[in-house]
């Protein structure tokens, strides 16, 4: 793969998927297996957050990237319901809705 995962200790997995092994799931990722998508902070300081597929990960736009996995989805519409509840607990923790550095601290609770 072309680009380095960093997984925080906490990170969001959609609800379809939190059944899973955690360890499968960062398995399949790091193989850049399609299927999953994942929520990192995004790479312009103007954006919030990235919605990225799994099977991207090999494309030379993500060479030598670290990407920090603030969360996991299964496909695009259960990746926005995640967003939904990060940001709503974003909120709570901050006040605020900068998911960006909320995600980039890497503990929530």
């Amino acid at each position: 793969m072309s680009a380095h995962l960093k997984f925080f200790p906490q990170f969001y997995i959609s609800e379809d998927l939190k059944g899973k092994n955690s360890a499968d799931l960062r398995a399949r990722l790091e193989a850049a297996k399609g299927g999953l998508y994942l929520i990192t902070p995004a790479a312009c300081e103007q954006d919030q957050l990235d919605l990225i597929p799994s099977g991207n990960l090999l494309s030379k736009a993500y060479e030598g990237r670290e990407l920090a996995v603030c969360g996991i989805a299964s496909g695009p519409e259960t990746a926005a319901q995640l967003v939904a509840v990060m940001t709503e607990d974003c909120f709570a923790v901050r006040g605020d809705y900068n998911l960006r550095e909320f995600c980039l601290c890497g503990q929530w609770f």
